[in-house]
C-alpha cells in the first residue's frame, strides 16, 4: 500500500511540475480603419497581432472594421465587439455570420445594399447605444437591457 501511495503521490508531483495551464481568449483591437477595398474581418490586416481572427480569441473593432465584398462571410473569433464601426459591404440579399456580436457602435451595410442577413447571437449592453442602418439612413437604438435579435435586418 505505501508503494502505490508513493506512485500516485509522484504521479501528482509530476503533473504539478509540468504545470497545469488554463487557456484564456487572448482579446485584440484593431490598430487602424480598413480603408475601401480592404478587409480585417478574414485577415490580418490591422488586427494587434496581425493574424486573421480565429476561434479561442475575442476581437474589438475599436476602428471601422470593413467586411469583404463578395461571398458570405463567417467570423472565425469567438466574440466581435464593435465600438467603432462594422461596415457590412456585401452584395444585395448576402448574408453573415457572427456567432457573439455586441454592438456598441455602429453597424451599416452601406449604399447600394437594400438587405443584408445577420446570422448569430447579437447583443446591445446596458447604456449602450447602436446605431444600425443602410446607406445614410440610421436607426439609433438604446437598450437597457440584453436583447437577442434573430432574422435579417431591413
Amino acid at each position: 500500500m505505501m508503494c502505490v501511495k508513493r506512485v500516485c503521490l509522484g504521479f501528482l508531483m509530476g503533473l504539478v511540475s509540468f504545470g497545469v495551464h488554463c487557456v484564456h481568449a487572448t482579446e485584440h483591437t484593431m490598430t487602424a480603419d480598413d480603408a475601401i477595398n480592404t478587409s480585417s474581418f478574414d485577415s490580418g490586416l490591422h488586427w494587434d497581432d496581425a493574424q486573421a481572427p480565429k476561434a479561442g480569441d475575442t476581437y474589438v473593432a475599436n476602428k471601422t472594421l470593413r467586411t469583404p465584398v463578395t461571398g458570405n462571410p463567417v467570423f472565425a473569433g469567438d466574440r466581435l465587439t464593435v465600438t467603432g464601426q462594422l461596415l457590412c459591404k456585401g452584395t444585395d440579399n448576402s448574408a453573415l455570420t457572427v456567432s457573439n456580436l455586441v454592438l456598441k457602435g455602429l453597424m451599416n451595410n452601406g449604399i447600394g445594399s437594400t438587405l443584408y442577413k445577420i446570422y448569430g447571437n447579437i447583443s446591445i449592453p446596458d447604456g449602450a447605444t447602436a446605431t444600425i442602418g443602410t446607406g445614410m439612413r440610421r436607426t439609433a437604438v438604446r437598450c437597457t437591457s440584453m436583447r437577442l435579435f434573430r432574422g435579417a435586418v431591413h
